[in-house]
C-alpha cells in the first residue's frame, strides 16, 4: 500500500489581501506623520514632543483609549456604508451628511419615553437612523441616475446642507432641541435608548466592537461572496 507523504495545508488567500491593504494604510499614515512633522517643525515646535502628547492623549490611559474607540465607531460604521458604492465605482463621499441625518433620525425616537425594553428601543433608533440616511442618499442617487449630476459634487454640497440642517434642528426645532441652552443640543435621550456603558468612569459602550465586527464581516462579503463579486 503506497504511503502518502503529502501534507495538506489550509490555504487562506485573504491573508495576503489583508496584509497588502494593511501595508498601504500604514504607509499612508507614516507619510502623513512625516509631512505633519515637517510643518510642526517649521512652526517652531518639536514634532517629537507634539506626537508624544498626541499618543498620551489618545492611549495614555484606559479612559483616553475608550474615548478614542467611541469617537471612531461612527466613522467605521459610516465607512462601511459608503464602501459598497466605492467598490461599485461610485465615488460617494457624502458620509458626513448621512451621519448627520442618521443622528436626527435616531434623536427623534431616542428622546421619547416609549416604555420599551432597551434592546428594542435601541434597535428602533438604529432603524430610524438608517431610514433617514437612506432617504438622504436617494437624492444624489436620483440626480446621478436621471439627471447626470456628478455624485462627488452633489454629495459634497449635500453634506453642508445636512450640517446646517442638524444645527437648526438642535437649536430651534422645539420637538427635539433643548431651547435656550448655551450650546445647541437635543433633549436628553431616554435611558432605554442609551447603549450600556462597559467601563465605569468612561464613555465606552459596545459600539466600537460592533463596528469592528461589521467591518470584518463586510470585508468578507465584498471579497469572498458572489454578491461581492457582482458589485
Amino acid at each position: 500500500m503506497k504511503k502518502l507523504n503529502q501534507t495538506s495545508f489550509l490555504k487562506l488567500p485573504f491573508l495576503g489581501d489583508m496584509a497588502v491593504s494593511f501595508g498601504r494604510t500604514v504607509f499612508g499614515i507614516v507619510l502623513g506623520l512625516i509631512a505633519s512633522a515637517v510643518l510642526i517643525a517649521i512652526s517652531g515646535v518639536n514634532p517629537f514632543l507634539a506626537y508624544g502628547a498626541l499618543i498620551r492623549g489618545a492611549f495614555g490611559n484606559a479612559q483616553a483609549l475608550s474615548n478614542v474607540l467611541v469617537r471612531a465607531s461612527p466613522l467605521l460604521l459610516g465607512g462601511i456604508g459608503v464602501s459598497l458604492g466605492i467598490k461599485a465605482g461610485v465615488w460617494n463621499i457624502g458620509m458626513e451628511g448621512y451621519m448627520y441625518l442618521g443622528a436626527i433620525g435616531a434623536s427623534m425616537v431616542g428622546i421619547l419615553e416609549l416604555g420599551l425594553p432597551p434592546f428594542l428601543h435601541i434597535l428602533i433608533c438604529f432603524l430610524c437612523a438608517a431610514a433617514f440616511s437612506a432617504v438622504w442618499g436617494l437624492i444624489p442617487g436620483y440626480l446621478k441616475a436621471y439627471k447626470g449630476v456628478n455624485e462627488v459634487t452633489s454629495t459634497i454640497m449635500m453634506s453642508y446642507i445636512a450640517i446646517y440642517l442638524t444645527n437648526w434642528v438642535v437649536s430651534s426645532f422645539a420637538p427635539i432641541a433643548e431651547i435656550g441652552k448655551f450650546y445647541p443640543m437635543s433633549k436628553q435621550f431616554a435611558s432605554t435608548a442609551l447603549l450600556p456603558i462597559l467601563m465605569k468612569g468612561s464613555s465606552l459602550h459596545p459600539g466600537p466592537f460592533l463596528a469592528i465586527m461589521l467591518c470584518v464581516i463586510f470585508y468578507f462579503i465584498l471579497n469572498y461572496t458572489s454578491f461581492g463579486y457582482r458589485t
